[in-house]
């Protein structure tokens, strides 16, 4: 039983929630079919190689995570920072790719395709999560 009154049976039942979480998270192409590549890969929701990097302090980013005492900014890995387990690499690289901005391809606020496909991975992200 979770004592409310006890800062660490409160830490302790967040962290089995969090390893539940990370247990039994989404594992699999959302866009599942015949295209799919063996397997998911770690997708970033918020590109890491251009956009990531510019926020990052020796290695990490500042994201809001949950705490029990609700929420807290705290340092994440770049690598591990907006991950989810949603796509394939086929997938997540041919429906993604007009995103992964590149020396080629820079964001373009008018753009629609890229502001779908921004909001597309925001909420794959957020699926996964739920």
């Amino acid at each position: 039983m979770i004592d409310y009154n006890n800062d660490i049976s409160i830490n302790r039942a967040m962290a089995g929630i969090d390893a539940w979480c990370k247990k039994n998270a989404i594992s699999e192409c959302l866009e599942k079919n015949q295209e799919c590549t063996p397997g998911v890969i770690k997708s970033h929701s918020i590109q890491n190689r251009r956009v990531l990097e510019l926020l990052v302090d020796a290695g990490h980013v500042h994201m809001i995570q949950p705490s029990s005492s609700g929420v807290r900014f705290e340092k994440v890995g770049r690598n591990k920072a907006t991950t989810f387990t949603g796509y394939c690499g086929f997938h997540d690289n041919s429906i993604f790719a007009p995103i992964d901005f590149g020396d080629d391809r820079i964001f373009d606020i008018e753009n629609n395709a890229q502001l779908s496909l921004l909001t597309l991975r925001a909420i794959a992200k957020e699926y996964w999560a739920s």
